[in-house]
């Protein structure tokens, strides 16, 4: 069985809204979310899927008992009629099984060529562009901190105590030289790091565009007003602002189906994101993320006996409870606890069945994902994720077979089968 995968062409600005509030007197302004999360897709091809298979949403959403004898598979593959945490969940929901659908991305195309979110484990030497791209990693060195004593993250590739900045709102072109040279920390040039989002541009819209212009995701402003919801009529006092994106000609979203959908029919719009903005629907190339020289990686972890994990999208390990979206650990994989590992402290665990050794991770500040229940008619509940392009890395004793195996091109963590928690594996 072979995967599906979506080209996902924008017709129009789209709006991924996140969870800031959005309230009167809270705030007038929401800026877009690029990329939107796994979340959004989810939603978008459940409801796609539906209604090209003939499946009325407002029968869906009232759980018509008809709809079980005539449409099996389809049930199957979207579950219940709730959000996708819900409908994902290993229990039943009001006479539905948990939805089998099993995604991967959104990846972010320009033309042929993939993006993925610059690893957090790249940096540059400061003040200085042009002179290639830094590796990360932890050293040798400890400090006392509120996590323990810990091992921190330094450049490992052109010598410790060097000045280096982040490389920040950059992506990494996903081809095969780069997937091989990064996964086996050899240099990476500063062009296979490239900018997509910018900001407005009035240029744009007075037919000057540059070469670059529709190989890029532009920020638009757009100030609205509500409605009285009878009369149509404005509301006193009620403007609003948002930052919609108007995606260039050759900027596209592609979506992966882990499924097989046999004589199910695909759709050819998709509405996406907030507004009810359409993308068209094509059938595309899978993104390849398998490694050219597979021998290299497993070669780099045998002798080392060490790996690192780069999520690809956001991943969720928070627990279940309310409380535990706010714990300081949501950004440690479960199963996770803290031990003395010689002078330094790590935390130990298995992740894919490895039994490894975290001994450092690095990554931004926490990004906040919900999303809308069609069926209820509110916003889902919300929860703390790790951002895409966060680096986390592994002592382990386990071959770099298995290890890559198991997690190489695997989801880990909480609501994979939406998207969440991708990643690829490589050595450090």
């Amino acid at each position: 069985m072979s995967d599906t995968w979506l080209k996902l062409v924008p017709n129009d600005v789209l709006f991924f809204r996140g969870t800031e509030p959005f309230n009167a007197g809270e705030t007038g302004y929401v800026r877009s979310q690029f990329p939107p999360s796994p979340t959004v897709i989810q939603g978008a091809i459940r409801t796609g899927l539906l209604e090209a298979n003939g499946v009325s949403i407002k029968d869906y959403v009232n759980r018509d008992e008809r709809l079980q004898a005539e449409h099996p598979r389809l049930l199957e593959l979207v579950g219940s009629p709730g959000h996708g945490f819900e409908a994902s969940r290993k229990h039943a929901f009001a006479g539905y099984k948990p939805a089998t659908l099993d995604l991967v991305g959104p990846f972010v195309a320009v033309g042929d060529e993939v993006l993925i979110p610059a690893p957090s484990d790249l940096a540059r030497p400061k003040g200085a562009q042009s002179a290639g791209v830094v590796y990360l990693a932890p050293s040798d060195d400890t400090i006392l901190s509120d996590l323990g004593r810990i091992r921190l993250i330094r450049p490992v590739t052109q010598g410790n105590g060097q000045a280096v900045e982040t490389v920040k709102d950059a992506w990494l072109r996903l081809n095969e030289r780069t997937l091989q040279a990064y996964l086996t920390g050899q240099e990476l040039e500063t062009g296979d790091l490239v900018e997509l989002t910018v900001s407005y541009n009035r240029r744009t819209l007075e037919g000057r565009i540059d070469e670059n212009a529709r190989r890029r995701v532009h920020m638009e402003a757009k100030v609205g007003l509500a409605l009285q919801e009878k009369s149509r009529t404005a509301v006193e006092g009620m403007l609003y602002y948002i930052s919609p994106l108007r995606f260039g000609d050759d900027v596209s979203l592609l979506v992966g189906i882990r499924n097989d959908l046999g004589e199910l029919k695909l759709p050819d719009f998709l509405a996406l994101g907030g507004e009810g903005r359409f993308v068209s629907v094509q059938e595309a190339q899978a993104v390849r993320l398998s490694i050219s020289r597979r021998e290299e990686v497993q070669g780099m972890i045998d002798q080392t006996h060490r790996f690192k994990l780069t999520l690809l999208q956001p991943a969720i390990f928070a627990p279940e409870s309310a409380d535990a979206q706010e714990s300081p650990d949501a950004w440690l994989p479960g199963g996770f606890s803290k031990v003395s590992h010689g002078s330094y402290d790590c935390w130990e665990g298995e992740l894919g069945g490895i039994h490894c050794r975290l001994i450092g991770a690095s990554i931004s500040r926490y990004q906040e994902i919900g999303g809308w229940d069609i069926a209820l008619k509110r916003a889902s509940g919300t929860y703390r994720a790790v951002p895409a392009g966060s680096v986390y890395f592994f002592e382990t004793e386990a071959s770099g077979e298995d290890v890559l195996q198991a997690l190489h091109n695997q989801k880990i963590g909480r609501f994979s089968q939406l998207g969440f928690g991708h990643c690829i594996i490589g050595g450090w």
